[in-house]
């Protein structure tokens, strides 16, 4: 008796934390995502723009930042493989007629001789002020590739 006693008690805990758990970790309708992307191999930065999408087809605002390597791909005219069957231009330019933002390092673009005029359009060329409003606003989760 004792032992179905302990047993009934440890299986209402689990319910009870299992249901606390699922809870907790619910989709927030209101977060955004940071997608903070230094890679532009086609693999890497394919994920990295898929999942972007998918948060921002789910209503999630959704700000991806281009750095390192990553900054060609917001460039017109670079030549890419294909993920999913489109290059990560397009993608990106997917995301941005969708509603995205997307921001290119500045320091970056230098180190790859690229300008404003390089850019995509909707692409913009990230200051300290606008990465960082939106690097630590409480609503956007980071996510790095």
């Amino acid at each position: 008796m004792k032992n179905q006693f302990i047993i009934a008690i440890a299986v209402a805990m689990a319910v009870i934390f299992g249901a606390a758990s699922q809870s907790s970790a619910a989709e927030d309708p209101n977060a955004g995502l940071f997608v903070n992307l230094t890679s532009g191999d086609t693999g890497m930065a394919g994920h990295a723009l898929v999942f972007a999408g998918k948060a921002l087809k789910r209503g999630h605002p959704v700000v991806l930042f281009l750095n390192h390597k990553a900054v060609l791909i917001a460039a017109e005219g670079v030549p890419q493989t294909s993920y999913q069957g489109m290059t990560l231009t397009d993608h990106l330019t997917a995301l941005i007629t969708d509603g995205a933002k997307v921001i290119v390092c500045q320091m970056c673009m230098k180190m790859h001789g690229m300008t404003e005029a390089h850019l995509i359009d909707g692409a913009v060329r990230g200051e300290p002020d606008l990465v960082q409003g939106y690097f630590f606003d409480p609503i956007y989760k980071v996510m790095s590739w």
